[in-house]
């Protein structure tokens, strides 16, 4: 598969030799870049997207945050993430990003809140209830927690699960 991402990597490369602006081959070779964990390349694709303000820029943005929240680079994950919701509030998985981003930042009330968004649009989200129940047990709501962790087992996520027995809490 890394091949193929390779060889389309060099194609697009091809086409953007001959037109520099080409959105599509900007976008694809982007998306390559991201999934060979070439994030450095990956982020200037997407900011000249973004420069070159392509119609779905909640999307860019969304996507260049969690290539910064890959590198760390944490303060331009949360701008970029904010940028996405700003253009598209009620993107569950965007604000689910932001989320993840504040989980691993240890800012653990703003991570319960944009997961208690995610569940709002979202209810059989099990990620989000299982990342919303390890925030919890972080600040002490272990029932909040084990509430958590109990319904996105019953929707058959195994790392909630875990997470039942790891805390002890079934």
């Amino acid at each position: 598969l890394n091949e193929q991402y390779e060889e389309s990597i060099n194609d697009l490369t091809k086409v953007l030799s001959i037109n520099t602006i080409n959105l599509d081959a900007l976008y694809y070779r982007a998306n390559s870049f991201i999934n060979l964990k070439r994030t450095n390349e990956a982020i200037d694709d997407l900011s000249k997207l973004i420069e070159i303000k392509e119609s779905n820029l909640s999307e860019l943005y969304n996507n260049r945050g969690n290539a910064y929240l890959e590198l760390e680079k944490y303060d331009l994950a949360l701008s970029d993430f904010n940028k996405s919701i700003e253009i598209e509030p009620y993107c569950s998985s965007y604000i689910f990003n932001r989320a993840y981003l504040f989980q691993v930042t240890n800012k653990l009330k703003e991570a319960i809140a944009d997961y208690d968004t995610v569940i709002e649009f979202d209810p059989d989200n099990y990620i989000a209830f299982t990342n919303r129940g390890e925030a919890h047990f972080e600040l002490g709501n272990k029932e909040q927690a084990k509430d958590d962790f109990l319904k996105a087992k019953e929707m058959g996520y195994q790392e909630a699960i875990d997470n039942l027995n790891k805390f002890d809490l079934e």
